[in-house]
């Protein structure tokens, strides 16, 4: 669990697209208030020593060089516990939308990645408009219910396994 943050970040780069939400998911859950003490820490992440520090309420990404990127928990970070995962938003400010994370009991990240074709089955699927495109043809953070959530999570979350 220690490599967690990192990977997250690490997924959030890699990913081609990512798929962002107009609230942290799932919406009426009530969050954790703090992060789990066995998380806190300093963490080495990009070739650096101490480059992700987990505080009981806050997360700070810092490089050398550069102004560090200071999360708060509950504004910047909300983590929920849901359908047997660990649920984590990150706020991005550049999309004013959140960026959600899950994580299975067995140790899985897994983050909605884009796949052809994903809006087309997703909104058939539940016979309304889940995912939509903007003018410049840019998804639009999706504004999705508990339930939709759900099935999201289970149908087309995917990830990387962080068992050794």
């Amino acid at each position: 669990m220690k490599n967690l943050i990192i990977i997250l970040f690490a997924v959030s780069f890699i990913s081609c697209k990512t798929v962002y939400y107009q609230d942290p998911q799932p919406i009426k859950w009530p969050a954790l208030p703090s992060f789990p003490k066995s998380i806190q820490g300093k963490y080495p992440a990009f070739g650096e020593k101490n480059t992700i520090i987990i505080e009981k309420k806050r997360l700070i990404v810092a490089a050398q060089g550069k102004d560090s990127l200071l999360l708060q928990i509950n504004k910047d970070v909300v983590i929920k516990r849901y359908a047997r995962h660990w649920v984590i938003s990150l706020f991005s400010k550049d999309q004013q939308a959140w960026e959600v994370y899950a994580i299975d009991n067995n140790r899985s990240i897994k983050i909605l990645q884009w796949k052809d074709e994903l809006e087309n089955t997703m909104n058939a699927h539940f016979g309304k408009t889940l995912i939509a495109r903007d003018e410049e043809n840019e998804l639009i953070p999706m504004d999705i219910k508990r339930r939709e959530f759900r099935y999201i999570l289970k149908n087309h979350f995917s990830g990387v396994n962080m068992k050794n």
